[in-house]
C-alpha cells in the first residue's frame, strides 16, 4: 500500500530502542494551525512493542495492549491482511478498525525508522518538556517527543521523517529528525502545467510556486534521467521542504494521463465547486467542477486527468482499471 518515489524504489526499515537526547533549545511556535482537513480524515494508527493481543472474531470484538495504551479492536478486523502477524512481543504499528473507528481498510506495519509522512499535528518539545507530534504515515500515528529533542517547526501537512524507538514500556516515542535522504521527497507535491523553471532557483506549476533553499541541484540519483523540465510541459514535482516551505530536493516527471487507488473519502464536485478524492488517506485530488464520479469510498477507482483553467491537474472523468495505479 505504500506509494513509491517517481523512479525510485527504497525500502528502509529497521526497529530500534531508544537511545539518550541532548538537551535543545526550545524551537520557535509551530507555523501553521491546522494540516489539510482532507488528510485529518485518516483514522488512528497505534505504534509500539505489543504487550497483548486479542484477535477479534467475524462478530466479536478483540483488544490489543501497544506500550501502556489499550485499543478495542472492531469485530471483522483482519490486522493480517499486510502480510504482518500481531503477537506480543513485536514492535508493530496497527491502523484502520480500532476504538470503533469504521476504515475501508486496515493492517499492521513494522514500526518504520526513518517514520515518514505528512505532519498533522505538533506540539515542539522544549528543554524541560516533552512534546508530541502526529505523522499520517499509513493512518495518523501520535508519537511522544522527548524533551530536548528539536525537530524544528515543521509546516502543518508537510512531509517529515524522523528516527523512532520505544521506551522500556514499549511506547513508541520519536528519537530525532531523520539524516536527509529521498524518503524526505513528497510523490507529486504537485502536478500541472509548468509556468517558469529556474533550475536550482524555482519553479511555478499551475497555481503553486516554490522558492529553492539556496542552490539545490535536480535530483539525479539512481535511475533518474536529466532534468527535462521546461515551461509549457505538463509535469508532476516530487519534492522535499524544509520549515519555510523551501524546495530542498526534488526531480520531476510527466503528468500521467490516468491514476488509481483505494478511495478513503469522497467529496463530489458540483456545477460550482470543485470536489476532493482521496486515496488511501494521503494523496488527495482535485475534481474538475460539473464532473460526476462514478467512485465511493472503500473501493478501488481510476480516474483520468487533465489541466484545469490555472493549469493544474484535475479529475475530470472514471475510467476502467487496467495497470493504473498510485
Amino acid at each position: 500500500m505504500r506509494r513509491r518515489l517517481v523512479c525510485l524504489a527504497v525500502l528502509l526499515c529497521a526497529c530500534c530502542a531508544c537511545g539518550t537526547v541532548a538537551p535543545a533549545a526550545a524551537p520557535t511556535p509551530i507555523p501553521t494551525a491546522t494540516a489539510p482537513a482532507a488528510l485529518r480524515l485518516a483514522p488512528l494508527e497505534a505504534c509500539g512493542t505489543v504487550k497483548a493481543w486479542t484477535a477479534p472474531t467475524a462478530t466479536r470484538a478483540g483488544s490489543v495492549t501497544i506500550g501502556s495504551k489499550t485499543h478495542a479492536v472492531n469485530a471483522g478486523t483482519n490486522h493480517g491482511a499486510t502480510g504482518f502477524v500481531v503477537s506480543a512481543g513485536q514492535d508493530r504499528c496497527l491502523f484502520g478498525g480500532l476504538d470503533g473507528q469504521t476504515q475501508p481498510y486496515h493492517g499492521a506495519t513494522p514500526i518504520d525508522s526513518p517514520f515518514c509522512g505528512a505532519v498533522l499535528a505538533f506540539t515542539p518539545a522544549t528543554a524541560t518538556a516533552a512534546g508530541s507530534i502526529t505523522i499520517l504515515h499509513v493512518a495518523a500515528a501520535a508519537l511522544a517527543i522527548p524533551a530536548g529533542t528539536d525537530l524544528g517547526t515543521p509546516p502543518l501537512g508537510t512531509r517529515r521523517c524522523v528516527t523512532v524507538g520505544t521506551t522500556s514500556s514499549g511506547d513508541a516515542l520519536v528519537r530525532a529528525r531523520a539524516a536527509p535522504s529521498i524518503l524526505d521527497m513528497e510523490p507529486h507535491l504537485w502536478c500541472g502545467a509548468v509556468k517558469s523553471y529556474a533550475a536550482g532557483s524555482a519553479i511555478a506549476i499551475g497555481s503553486k510556486r516554490w522558492e529553492m533553499a539556496g542552490t539545490v541541484p535536480y535530483d539525479t540519483a539512481g535511475p533518474n534521467g536529466p532534468d527535462r523540465t521546461a515551461a509549457g510541459t505538463a509535469m508532476c514535482l516530487t519534492a522535499a521542504l524544509d520549515d519555510q516551505g523551501r524546495i530542498t530536493r526534488y526531480l520531476t516527471s510527466d503528468l500521467p494521463m490516468s491514476e488509481g487507488g483505494f478511495v478513503t473519502s469522497y467529496a463530489a464536485a458540483t456545477p460550482a465547486a470543485a470536489g476532493t478524492l482521496v486515496f488511501s488517506y494521503r494523496y488527495v485530488r482535485t475534481i474538475e467542477r460539473g464532473t460526476d464520479l462514478d467512485v465511493k469510498a472503500g473501493a478501488y477507482a481510476c480516474v483520468k486527468l487533465a489541466l484545469d483553467d490555472a493549469g493544474d491537474a484535475v479529475i475530470t472523468g472514471t475510467i476502467a482499471c487496467g495497470g493504473v495505479g498510485l
